[in-house]
């Protein structure tokens, strides 16, 4: 997690304006806390997902959901970590 925000120092994984690879990054972070990953302790990246979910374009029917069922399937497999 460290090395992503790292990338995310000027706003974006690419830099200043959002691009295709924020997309990729949003639903694998997406996944990640929805799955019960704690990033509270990465602030830059919690801050990026909070913003990127309100930026993309019907975000949560385009990833929200599937994240979230994701989520749900993988903690009744093996519980938060």
């Amino acid at each position: 997690m460290t090395w992503l925000e790292h990338y995310l120092k000027d706003g974006f994984v690419a830099g200043k304006n959002m691009t295709i690879a924020d997309f990729t990054v949003v639903a694998s972070l997406s996944t990640m806390v929805d799955s019960g990953y704690d990033i509270s302790k990465f602030p830059v990246a919690t801050a990026y997902l909070e913003k990127c979910k309100t930026k993309m374009v019907d975000y949560e029917e385009a990833n929200g959901k599937g994240s979230a069922q994701f989520g749900e399937f993988a903690k009744s497999k093996m519980g938060s970590f």
